[in-house]
């Protein structure tokens, strides 16, 4: 989902998204890790200022926010999906 919210401009940033396989805990907690390998990648996510020749900083850009973005939808999904899994095992055993 963050290489849908990328903005294109040369691909190579929406190409450099990678995600580890996901870890269960012994606690049962599953995490995954999602970075991109492109240099740039922080500056375009959270902003970054703009300076002058002279080093004095002139301006702001607002960051993109992909990553946050990706979070906050896949964190929906998975809701939506245990909504879903509760619904069906309510209905199996008739509650």
């Amino acid at each position: 989902m963050a290489k849908e919210n990328t903005k294109v401009i040369s691909g190579y940033m929406q190409k450099s998204w990678r995600a580890t396989p996901a870890i269960k805990s012994n606690r049962g907690e599953v995490t995954k890790v999602l970075v991109n390998s492109a240099d740039y990648s922080s500056y375009v996510n959270y902003g970054h200022r703009i300076v002058n020749k002279s080093g004095e900083t002139i301006g702001w850009v607002k960051g993109q926010f992909m990553l946050e973005r990706a979070v906050h939808k896949v964190d929906k999904v998975l809701l939506q999906e245990f909504r879903k899994e509760i619904e069906r095992v309510n209905k199996k055993h008739d509650k």
